[in-house]
Protein backbone atom coordinates (compact mmCIF):
# COMPACT_ATOMS: atom_id res chain seq x y z
CA UNK A 1 0.00 0.00 0.00
CA UNK A 2 1.55 3.60 -0.41
CA UNK A 3 5.15 3.88 -1.52
CA UNK A 4 6.97 4.24 1.57
CA UNK A 5 10.48 4.36 -0.20
CA UNK A 6 11.43 0.95 1.85
CA UNK A 7 11.05 3.44 4.82
CA UNK A 8 8.15 2.66 7.65
CA UNK A 9 5.37 5.48 7.24
CA UNK A 10 2.58 5.27 9.67
CA UNK A 11 0.00 6.09 6.80
CA UNK A 12 0.96 3.38 4.34
CA UNK A 13 0.64 1.03 7.71
CA UNK A 14 -1.43 -2.21 6.79
CA UNK A 15 -3.17 -1.48 10.82
CA UNK A 16 -6.21 -0.14 9.01
CA UNK A 17 -7.12 -3.17 6.58
CA UNK A 18 -6.65 -5.67 9.69
CA UNK A 19 -8.91 -3.67 11.57
CA UNK A 20 -11.57 -4.00 8.17
CA UNK A 21 -11.18 -7.79 7.65
CA UNK A 22 -11.92 -8.41 11.57
CA UNK A 23 -14.84 -6.44 10.99
CA UNK A 24 -15.56 -8.12 7.79
CA UNK A 25 -14.41 -12.00 8.75
CA UNK A 26 -16.45 -11.36 11.89
CA UNK A 27 -12.90 -12.60 13.94
CA UNK A 28 -10.12 -11.31 15.48
CA UNK A 29 -7.02 -10.59 12.92
CA UNK A 30 -3.84 -10.24 14.38
CA UNK A 31 -1.17 -7.39 12.98
CA UNK A 32 2.29 -8.12 13.15
CA UNK A 33 4.25 -4.74 13.05
CA UNK A 34 6.45 -6.17 10.61
CA UNK A 35 6.88 -8.76 7.73
CA UNK A 36 10.14 -10.42 8.75
CA UNK A 37 11.97 -10.61 12.16
CA UNK A 38 11.51 -11.36 15.04
CA UNK A 39 8.15 -10.03 15.28
CA UNK A 40 6.43 -11.65 12.71
CA UNK A 41 7.82 -14.95 13.74
CA UNK A 42 6.29 -15.02 17.14
CA UNK A 43 3.36 -13.69 15.69
CA UNK A 44 2.94 -16.67 13.08
CA UNK A 45 4.48 -19.42 15.83
CA UNK A 46 1.55 -18.18 18.15
CA UNK A 47 -1.20 -18.83 15.66
CA UNK A 48 -3.86 -21.68 16.30
CA UNK A 49 -5.77 -23.30 13.22
CA UNK A 50 -8.42 -20.88 12.25
CA UNK A 51 -6.50 -17.56 13.41
CA UNK A 52 -5.12 -15.00 10.62
CA UNK A 53 -2.49 -12.63 11.14
CA UNK A 54 -1.37 -10.10 8.37
CA UNK A 55 1.96 -9.08 8.04
CA UNK A 56 2.69 -5.11 7.50
CA UNK A 57 3.39 -3.30 4.43
CA UNK A 58 6.38 -5.13 2.11
CA UNK A 59 7.40 -1.79 1.20
CA UNK A 60 8.29 -0.91 4.42
CA UNK A 61 11.67 -2.50 3.42
CA UNK A 62 13.93 -1.51 0.23
CA UNK A 63 14.87 -5.49 -0.05
CA UNK A 64 10.73 -5.49 -1.68
CA UNK A 65 11.71 -3.96 -4.65
CA UNK A 66 15.24 -5.15 -4.69
CA UNK A 67 14.45 -8.66 -5.85
CA UNK A 68 16.65 -9.18 -2.54
CA UNK A 69 16.57 -13.49 -2.45
CA UNK A 70 17.31 -13.82 1.43
CA UNK A 71 14.01 -11.30 2.12
CA UNK A 72 11.77 -13.79 -0.25
CA UNK A 73 12.90 -16.90 1.48
CA UNK A 74 12.56 -14.73 5.32
CA UNK A 75 9.05 -14.28 3.73
CA UNK A 76 8.35 -17.86 2.10
CA UNK A 77 9.22 -18.94 5.45
CA UNK A 78 6.47 -17.57 7.35
CA UNK A 79 3.78 -18.81 5.47
CA UNK A 80 1.65 -21.75 3.96
CA UNK A 81 0.01 -19.35 1.77
CA UNK A 82 0.51 -16.49 -0.56
CA UNK A 83 -2.31 -14.43 -2.20
CA UNK A 84 -0.96 -12.34 -4.97
CA UNK A 85 -2.54 -9.09 -5.09
CA UNK A 86 -0.31 -7.41 -7.71
CA UNK A 87 -0.49 -9.99 -10.54
CA UNK A 88 -0.82 -7.20 -13.10
CA UNK A 89 2.64 -5.89 -12.14
CA UNK A 90 4.35 -10.02 -11.62
CA UNK A 91 6.47 -9.67 -15.31
CA UNK A 92 8.44 -6.54 -13.77
CA UNK A 93 11.68 -7.25 -12.89
CA UNK A 94 11.68 -6.79 -9.28
CA UNK A 95 9.09 -8.71 -8.98
CA UNK A 96 10.96 -11.66 -9.76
Amino acid sequence: MGRPKGQRVEKYSLAPVAKYLSGLLGKSVRMAQDCVGPEAESAVAAMNNGDIVLLENLRFHAEEQANDSTFSRQLAALTDIYINDAFAVSHRAHAR
